[in-house]
């Protein structure tokens, strides 16, 4: 998971989209969460900086207890 979580950052992709891609993951468990973290990905009138660590915070609240962001 810590990988998938990793490969997803460096691409830019949602790790939870990788995880459901390798099956870890049911997709209509997390439609929620994904939208937010797509949303604050997508939002220009945030620095790269900015996203990085509001979805720091985001995860930490949801509880994703994976590697820090």
């Amino acid at each position: 998971m810590r990988v998938l979580k990793s490969i997803g950052e460096a691409l830019n992709v949602s790790a939870e989209t990788l995880f459901e891609q390798a099956g870890l993951v049911n997709p209509a468990e997390n439609l929620d969460e994904e939208a937010t973290e797509h949303a604050i990905r997508t939002d220009r009138r945030l620095t790269e900086a900015q996203r990085h660590a509001l979805l720091g915070v985001y995860r930490s609240y949801v509880g994703d207890s994976g590697t820090e962001t």
